[in-house]
């Protein structure tokens, strides 16, 4: 019978049918085969790139007899990506969705309840660890002429690779959640525990870096570098020799070890919960609120009259704001560019490939590099306009609500107008931060730093605007938590596409035409205009025409 309740629960949580026993949405949303195959050439682009990285690495290592630390690398790094953002989506998917409500009053135990989400959790990271895994293990494999076992051992490793990462992820979040369950405001608590989160990667990223370098002072010997690989996550590092000793005792050994610590973190993580799951998401739904009593002269200023688009767009941005998912994924990313990209200076050196602060300061002192800066901010500003993600999954994020949006008396060109000014909005405010730290740092001219943010504004409504229409053509409303509308929804990678496109292509005529500043930016800019006028256009008519025939 448990079985049965395991089985059963497992499939409803898969199809992400509606625990209240509503049917599915007919309409656009209804694409499964066609998303699904869209899925699998996203699979095969991402997982060939992967393989071009790692071949020429391959070739390298295998020149001084190392090869077998691209083994090493590449499952240490796919079991602590897995752990690092797995904390939070083991707590959106186990303590924050909209099932929660409907599977407590159920007849089913919490262990149950876990293991189907664990099962459910564990699907969707195999596309992540087949992205990395798969050219690595074909790579490895053919140049080495490994045996039969090293790819039978390979499937059993890529099966068993995430359990571990998750059940770290989830008893983190099994013994925090019953204290943060007594805090009254929730949603502030996960947009701190977000921040914090980012904070702890970049801290872990420079102290990397720092000791990367430390190391290669210390010691040229790569069997060191190998055992530091290995320790990021020492899953990782007993998989991949499990993988090289595929031929002897000692790898099965290896293998069995492997498989048997995955069995035994679940079986623990299923006892744990029996205990503490409860007590974690009972309740979890409420939270608090304030209630203000308002004078006159601030209800007229609340209840002024505005633009429709002004107030729609005000809207979207409160939405953004106000939910923890959206605030984490939309508006913190576009905060840490500037430290993406500058901070990794100030921890290069010589001996590193990438570029030194001193040479980053010269390349913008020369007037003669500007057309090239000018079309790289153009290129950032195509780029960041579709990686913060608000415009990409505007629609989707509507999901049960998106009857709103027909029923509103507010056209659609209207909607789409004010989705898209608070993407381009959260966009703008990355592209100035990047601009005031190249000023600050860089000590780029105040009339660069002003034709920069002009021409990225002009770069990021093109991407924002593409982003909403692939999201008006395939939204993902079926969901249960807003996680799932932002990082499950493969829109957003579809429109990293064509962004990278242009953004390459700005750069590269620039840097083979070579013309000077003025002609670089006024070319770009009535270029993107033009662009953007016209594909504005073409959303409006063509999103307006498919909301309409949309549930019709």
């Amino acid at each position: 019978m448990k079985t049965n309740k395991f089985f059963v629960l497992t499939k409803y949580l898969m199809m992400g049918s509606d625990m209240r026993g509503g049917r599915k949405k007919k309409g656009l949303s209804d694409n499964s085969i066609y998303r699904t195959i869209m899925a699998i050439i996203l699979f095969l682009l991402l997982a060939c790139s992967v393989g071009a990285l790692d071949l020429p690495i391959y070739e390298s290592l295998k020149m001084i007899n190392m090869q077998s630390l691209l083994l090493v690398l590449n499952y240490s790094l796919v079991a602590f990506v897995i752990f690092f953002f797995g904390v939070f989506y083991v707590m959106n998917i186990f303590y924050f969705s909209k099932d929660i409500d409907y599977l407590l009053p159920l007849p089913v135990k919490p262990e149950t309840i876990i293991a189907s989400k664990f099962v459910v959790t564990l699907l969707y990271e195999y596309f992540i660890a087949g992205i990395i895994l798969v050219p690595c293990t074909i790579i490895y494999g053919i140049n080495s002429s490994a045996n039969p076992l090293f790819y039978v051992y390979s499937v059993i490793l890529i099966i068993f690779l995430p359990v571990l990462p998750l059940c770290i992820a989830l008893l983190l979040s099994i013994l925090v959640m019953p204290l943060i369950n007594l805090s009254k405001n929730k949603d502030l608590f996960k947009i701190i525990g977000g921040i914090l989160a980012l904070v702890f990667a970049f801290g872990f990223n420079i102290v990397a870096n720092m000791g990367a370098r430390n190391a290669g002072q210390m010691s040229n010997s790569l069997k060191n570098l190998s055992n530091s690989v290995g320790s990021i996550f020492p899953g990782g590092k007993i998989a991949a020799a499990a993988l090289i000793n595929s031929g002897s005792f000692y790898g099965f050994l290896q293998l069995v070890i492997f498989v048997l610590i995955n069995i035994l973190s679940f079986v623990i993580i299923l006892v744990l919960s029996n205990a503490l799951y409860f007590k974690g998401v009972v309740g979890l739904s409420e939270s608090g609120s304030k209630r203000k009593a308002m004078n006159e002269a601030e209800l007229s200023k609340a209840v002024a009259r505005r633009s429709v688009v002004m107030s729609y767009t005000i809207k979207e941005l409160k939405l953004l704001f106000r939910t923890p998912a959206y605030f984490i994924n939309c508006v913190i990313i576009v905060l840490i560019w500037p430290l993406v990209i500058i901070m990794p200076m100030f921890f290069s050196s010589h001996q590193n490939n990438g570029p030194s602060k001193d040479q980053l300061i010269s390349l913008f002192a020369s007037s003669s590099n500007y057309p090239i800066i000018i079309a790289a901010a153009a290129a950032f500003g195509v780029f960041v306009g579709c990686m913060n993600v608000v415009t990409c999954t505007s629609i989707s994020r509507e999901g049960d609500n998106f009857f709103v949006m027909k029923y509103i008396p507010v056209p659609y060109k209207q909607q789409i107008t004010a989705k898209i000014l608070s993407g381009v909005a959260i966009a703008l405010v990355g592209q100035i931060l990047l601009v005031i730290t190249a000023a600050i740092i860089m000590k780029m001219p105040i009339y660069m730093s002003i034709l920069c943010i002009i021409i990225g504004l002009a770069g990021m409504f093109l991407s924002a605007t593409i982003g909403i229409l692939i999201d008006i053509m395939m939204p993902k409303l079926e969901w249960d938590n807003e996680q799932k509308a932002v990082k499950q929804n493969l829109n957003v990678l579809f429109a990293v596409i064509p962004a990278l496109i242009v953004g390459v292509i700005t750069v590269a005529a620039i840097v083979i035409v070579r013309p000077n500043f003025a002609i670089t930016f006024m070319v770009l800019l009535v270029i993107y205009v033009v662009i953007d006028f016209v594909v504005y256009k073409a959303v409006c008519e063509k999103g307006t025409d498919i909301l309409k025939d949309f549930e019709n």
